[in-house]
Order: C-alpha cells, then sequence, then structure tokens
C-alpha cells in the first residue's frame, strides 16, 4: 500500500506511526492549497523578493533560483519555505491578476473558459437579416472612445468594391459618401435613389478636389472680418471675392464700368476707357532704354537699349558745343587725356597696384597716395579755369577702386580744388573717410544732399554727373561694381552761377588728414563732356 494517496498525493497515516499529527497537518496544508486553487499570477521565473505566507504562484517557463528546475508547478509560500505542487491533468486554477480560469492538460496550462461563438445577426430594438446583420431602433446611437480617441472602420476587399455610408430618405437613397467603386473619396447625391451625380471627388495621389458641378457660393451679408489668405466668399453685391497676400481682391470684373475697364453685357468684349494707360501701368523696363520695335513688320513692342534707340532714332550730327573726352589711367604720368597730375604736399601716384584690384575693366591703373606730411595727397584735372555751366548739359564720370582709409578725404567730379579745403565753385562727390555725399558750391556757398553712402573697401565703383544747362539741377549717380542698379541715386535743385568769373575744372583729388603714408584710390578711368556726347560716344 503506498504512503500517499493517488490523486492529490496526501501523505497517508500509517499504522503505528508516531507524531500522526504531522502527517495530518502536511495532508491539510496540500489541501488548503488546492481546494479552491488560486494563485496570484502565471508570469514570474523567480520568486518574490519578500513573500508573504500563503502567497501562490504558478511558476512560469525558465524558472530561477530555488524555482529553478520548477517550471508549471504551483508554489506556496508556508512556514517560511516554498511548497511545490505537481499538477495533474484536469487541475483547475484561477488566475487573479487576470480574471482567467487555467486548467493543466498536455504538460501545460491552458485557458479553461470557451468564449462564446460571436453572434451571426444581432439585432437591437430591431430584427437583423442577411443583408442588414446588425440592426439599430433608436434614436440615436452613440459611439464613445475607450482611451484616447475612438475610430470608425468600413473596410472593403477589392478598389472597385464599396466602403460607404449610405444616408436614405423614405428607404431610397440620397446621398453616399466613401470609396464607391474605386479608391477615390466621393460624395454622390441622388433625388430618386437611382440616379446618382458626383457633388465632389478627390485624388488618391495629389489630394486635390474636384467638383464636377458648379460652385454656387451664398452671398454674404457683411464681409468676413480680417479674413485669412485663400478665404472665398460672395459679397452682398453679388460680386466674388478672395483674400489673397493679406487684401482683399475682386474675382473676375462683373457687367458694366470697373474703373480703367467696361465689360459688355455677356462679359465677351473689354474695353479699355481712354487716356487710362499711363507709364505706371507699363511692363516695368529692366534696364534704361525705350519702348518700341527694333525689327520690321507688326508685332509686340520691345524693351530698346540706348544703342538700338540711337539707331532707330538716326540721330544727328552733334553741335559744335559738344564734346567727350576719355583718358584711360595705365601708367605713372603726369597727363593723361585731358588731366594733369599734380602732387599735393608731397604725395605720390604708382602702377604697383595688388593684383586683387586689377577688376577687368582695365587690367592698369594709377594708385594715389598720400605721403608723410598732413593733408597730402594728389590729384588730376583740367585747367582749373577750363570750365563753367550754362553753355551745355554737363557730364563728368569716374572709374575707381576704393582703398580709402580713415581720414581720407576725395572730391571728384567738377570743382577748383588744389588742396584738401573744399571746392568754391562746382558739382562733385565728396568722400570723408568712407562716407560719400553729393554737393553743389556757387561763390563759397556749398549744398550738401543729405543722403549718404557708406563705401566699401576694394570695391569698384563708378561715379556720374550730369549738370542741366541753365545749372537749376544736378543729378548724381554711383554704382557699385558691375551691379546695373546706382547704389546711389539723387538730385539737387540748385541755381549755380553760368558765368566765366565761376569757373572750375574737372577731375579728382585725394589727400588724407594722417602723416604716414597711406593707400587712398586706385584711378582706372575719367571722362568728361556734354551729354550729348557722352550718349554718343560711351553710352
Amino acid at each position: 500500500m503506498s504512503d500517499d494517496t493517488p490523486i492529490l498525493s496526501l501523505p497517508l497515516i500509517l499504522p503505528a506511526q508516531a507524531q500522526k499529527h504531522v502527517t495530518h497537518n502536511e495532508a491539510l496544508r496540500i489541501l488548503d492549497v488546492l481546494v479552491q486553487l488560486a494563485v496570484t499570477d502565471r508570469t514570474r521565473a523567480t520568486p518574490p523578493a519578500a513573500p508573504v505566507e500563503g502567497d501562490r504562484h504558478i511558476i512560469a517557463s525558465s524558472a530561477t533560483g530555488v524555482w529553478a528546475d520548477r517550471d508549471g508547478q504551483v508554489a506556496c509560500y508556508w512556514g517560511g519555505a516554498w511548497l511545490y505542487l505537481i499538477p495533474q491533468n484536469g487541475w483547475i486554477a484561477r488566475v487573479v491578476s487576470e480574471a482567467q480560469t487555467v486548467a493543466w492538460q498536455g504538460g501545460q496550462w491552458v485557458n479553461a473558459e470557451t468564449p462564446p461563438p460571436p453572434p451571426v445577426m444581432l439585432g437591437i430594438n430591431a430584427t437583423a437579416d442577411t443583408t442588414n446583420r446588425l440592426t439599430v431602433s433608436a434614436a440615436a446611437t452613440l459611439l464613445t472612445h475607450d482611451g484616447a480617441g475612438h475610430q470608425i472602420k468600413i473596410n472593403k476587399a477589392l478598389p472597385g468594391d464599396t466602403a460607404s455610408l449610405l444616408f436614405q430618405s423614405g428607404w431610397q437613397g440620397r446621398a453616399e459618401m466613401g470609396l464607391a467603386g474605386s479608391d477615390a473619396f466621393a460624395l454622390k447625391i441622388s433625388a430618386d435613389g437611382s440616379q446618382w451625380r458626383t457633388a465632389l471627388t478627390t485624388d488618391p495621389a495629389s489630394g486635390s478636389v474636384s467638383l464636377p458641378a458648379p460652385l454656387q457660393l451664398e452671398a454674404q451679408t457683411t464681409a468676413p472680418v480680417a479674413p485669412a489668405n485663400g478665404t472665398l466668399w460672395l459679397d452682398a453685391t453679388g460680386e466674388v471675392r478672395v483674400a489673397s497676400a493679406g487684401t482683399v481682391q475682386r474675382v473676375g470684373l462683373a457687367d458694366g464700368s470697373r474703373g480703367d475697364v467696361t465689360v459688355s453685357a455677356n462679359g465677351a468684349q473689354w474695353t479699355v476707357a481712354a487716356a487710362t494707360i499711363g507709364n505706371g501701368k507699363l511692363a516695368t523696363m529692366t534696364a534704361p532704354g525705350f519702348k518700341g520695335r527694333s525689327s520690321a513688320g507688326a508685332g509686340t513692342p520691345e524693351d530698346m537699349p540706348p544703342a538700338q534707340a540711337r539707331a532707330l532714332l538716326d540721330l544727328s550730327p552733334l553741335s559744335n558745343a559738344d564734346f567727350c573726352q576719355v583718358a584711360r589711367f595705365a601708367a605713372a604720368a603726369t597727363t593723361v587725356g585731358p588731366f594733369i597730375g599734380t602732387a599735393i604736399s608731397a604725395g605720390t601716384i604708382t602702377t604697383a597696384i595688388p593684383p586683387a584690384s586689377i577688376l577687368g575693366i582695365n587690367p592698369f591703373g594709377t594708385f594715389l597716395r598720400s605721403a608723410v606730411t598732413t593733408n597730402s595727397g594728389y590729384r588730376f584735372s583740367t585747367t582749373l579755369s577750363s570750365d563753367f555751366f550754362g553753355v551745355a548739359p554737363r557730364k563728368f564720370r569716374a572709374k575707381c577702386l576704393w582703398r580709402g582709409t580713415a581720414s581720407t578725404t576725395v572730391r571728384l567730379g567738377y570743382h577748383n580744388c588744389t588742396t584738401f579745403a573744399d571746392s568754391n565753385h562746382g558739382a562733385y562727390f565728396e568722400v570723408l573717410g568712407d562716407q560719400i555725399t553729393a554737393k553743389t558750391a556757387a561763390a563759397s556757398v556749398r549744398t550738401t544732399h543729405p543722403t549718404t553712402l557708406t563705401l566699401t573697401l576694394n570695391a569698384l565703383y563708378t561715379f556720374d554727373i550730369e549738370v542741366a544747362a541753365p545749372a537749376t539741377a544736378v543729378r548724381f549717380r554711383a554704382w557699385e561694381n558691375t551691379n546695373p542698379t546706382p547704389v546711389l541715386d539723387v538730385e539737387i535743385t540748385t541755381s549755380l552761377p553760368t558765368s566765366a568769373t565761376n569757373a572750375f575744372g574737372a577731375g579728382l583729388i585725394a589727400t588724407n588728414a594722417l602723416t604716414v603714408a597711406t593707400d587712398m584710390i586706385i584711378l582706372y578711368e575719367m571722362a568728361v563732356g556734354t551729354v550729348a556726347g557722352f550718349r554718343r560716344l560711351l553710352d
């Protein structure tokens, strides 16, 4: 006869056994565990660090520590030690942490509860059928979230199938939206449930929206307040408006007069009102020139540069008062064209120009430098009594590379400067340090334009001065490097003397107040003449 029971392996009390209570208590311990068997969990492979009397667990696979090699057994902490029970087929246990009942079957714990089969049809306050397997009859149906949100999913098998929401009236379809017969989301409507029209469709690849039928906007009694860009509406007058680039604009033109344009009743003919197309409404020109055509035959007007305009206008010969003299500085000579070079207090010139300063307009140039004498420098100018205003429109141009430093003073244009002192007569640019301004002088009364320009070191500048024949206006322009747009373009309205008693020369003078030899400016080219002479020769 065995010492244990065949089912639960409970210890039996043997005949004449001493201390029978020990065997009896051991059997009770096992029964206490197995009767109404419930465990905390079945996922632990390692015993808890601080077990409590009565703790029960199903040991998970790959157990370690004192649970090693006891996978699947029931462990109960009793009397300061673990009691292990080997499950038998058919044992049932409740896993408290999972609210799940499991059974030992085939060497493993399996779910002992069999879920009911899903319903084939479900009718709530209504009768379901084989087509409408879920049928609900109610005033409303609520589907709410379980967590952060909620989704309703309608799936189809193939692109040609349908996954949509159908809205009915009297059991007849009136509107349908979704994927009906394709993977493009669409909205369809019907008046009778049989003939359907597409009101909106989308392109799945691009997301673009198409409206097969005309879009009709309802008129707004009041315009939107501060509408965002892209807002479109029909105003109270029947005109379509759109918010674009921060402003509200009209879309198209209604019949009738709209400022410069009159539209016929059917909108087919637009008429431009007379005397309404001014210069401000012409296409912007990219450079100085004229509007016209340089080629034969009819065609669109063109922007004509000066060379084409001259050829088209067939300009008459210059008058006997027009001239233009150009000097290009390529050597340390004291006379270059009409310009005579003169040192000021031991100033010097040189053609040893740094390679970085050779910018392509001239491979050479003359470097004007001061000496160790204060206010020393150099000048190139025509005879100081060689010119005065009033005979014909005058023009001066100089091309220089700016190398100036602090305390450098440069004047270029029409002036009678011979030292660092300012001019008494003329119209000229004045550079102090790196700030350039436009000035006129009449009998030592000087006018300075308030606009200033900061010159960039080692930048090429072209300085241009035009004086009207009556000497009532002087235009000053400066270009930087090859940029066709002037960086300085100002005009001084003045009344300069027009007699030989206020004569002057034309040229450039550069001095420096320091007592060290300094680089000031590299002179490439100077020209002087009348406006007509310049334009015939150079423009």
